[in-house]
Order: C-alpha cells, then sequence, then structure tokens
C-alpha cells in the first residue's frame, strides 16, 4: 500500500508541475508579467511571507500595470 500511495503521490507532483508550467508559459507574456513574478519570487524566497499575501499584492501590481498602460 505504501508504494502505491509514493506512485501517487509522485504522479501528482508530477500534474502539478505539468500545469504550473503550461500555465506560466501563457501567462508571463510580457515585461510587467515577468516583473511581478520575480518580484514574488524575490520576497517568498527573502521574507517567506504567507501565500495570500503575495497573490493579492501580485493583483494589485498587475491591475495598476494595467491601468498604467492605458
Amino acid at each position: 500500500m505504501r508504494g502505491f500511495l509514493d506512485g501517487v503521490n509522485a504522479a501528482s507532483l508530477g500534474l502539478m508541475m505539468a500545469v504550473s508550467v503550461s500555465l506560466a508559459l501563457s501567462t508571463l507574456t510580457g515585461f510587467a508579467p515577468w516583473g511581478i513574478f520575480v518580484l514574488a519570487l524575490i520576497v517568498v524566497v527573502v521574507w517567506n511571507l504567507n501565500a495570500a499575501w503575495i497573490v493579492a499584492a501580485s493583483a494589485l501590481l498587475s491591475w495598476a500595470s494595467s491601468i498604467l498602460r492605458v
């Protein structure tokens, strides 16, 4: 049973990685999205903030960049 569950965990991680790469390739299409991604990655690595704050700040930065382009 343990081997089966280890296999399920590995398959789940592989599927999550495939979906993450697919979403990243379709979303990171310009300078602003890449900048927000790199900034969020730095904040996560350096300060280890809660993911909810990272998502909220990224959404706010994305909204602000869309307003400034108009």
